[in-house]
């Protein structure tokens, strides 16, 4: 067995004071992070373009943070061992999280959904840890239905089917973010 090298983590205070520019409410999310014990497991950046990531865990769970071309990606959880491309965003734990608590986060565009991480992703990786796994799979395959629908090769794209599309992928989300059952997607009609 190849023995690993040591992380360089010279360039994380800079990561962390870049993040802060674009978002202090992230930047302050992931300083409280290492403070409680998040450990990192992978980091690099500046890359050419602005490029950086950071990959933090605890107790099995895993979160990414990067910035690309100067903007923040957003933030990706997952299980500890699970590959970057079986993450999805923190952004869904916290929509299942608000509509469990009655704590007020808007989805007004699917395309464009963004809470406050800073504000809320505490609280959704407590709702996470609290055994939510589930709930937050059902809002993952209501995303994922809307995005199929939203960019599959025969739609219309004019502004009417837009906006229909738009609200019923609302739809689709919020019944995935509040309904304990799971009950079927539908179709825009």
């Amino acid at each position: 067995m190849v023995a690993q090298e040591p992380l360089d983590l010279t360039n994380l205070p800079r990561f962390i004071d870049h993040l802060r520019a674009r978002d202090a409410g992230l930047s302050t999310f992931v300083r409280g992070l290492l403070g409680v014990g998040w450990e990192v497991s992978d980091f690099w950046g500046p890359e050419q373009m602005d490029v950086w990531a950071l990959r933090l865990h605890s107790n099995g769970r895993a979160l990414r943070f990067g910035i690309e071309r100067g903007f923040v990606d957003g933030v990706l959880v997952g299980s500890d061992g699970d590959r970057s491309i079986d993450f999805y965003p923190l952004s869904y734990a916290v929509l299942g999280w608000a509509r469990s608590t009655g704590a007020v986060v808007p989805l007004e565009d699917p395309d464009h959904f963004s809470p406050d991480i800073g504000a809320h992703g505490w609280a959704a990786l407590d709702w996470l840890a609290a055994g939510n796994d589930g709930n937050v799979a059902r809002i993952r395959s209501a995303w994922k239905a809307y995005f199929e629908l939203r960019y599959a090769p025969d739609s219309s794209r004019n502004e009417e089917w837009l906006a229909k599309t738009k609200a019923h992928g609302i739809r689709l989300i919020e019944q995935a973010a509040a309904d304990s059952a799971g009950d079927s997607l539908g179709t825009v009609r």
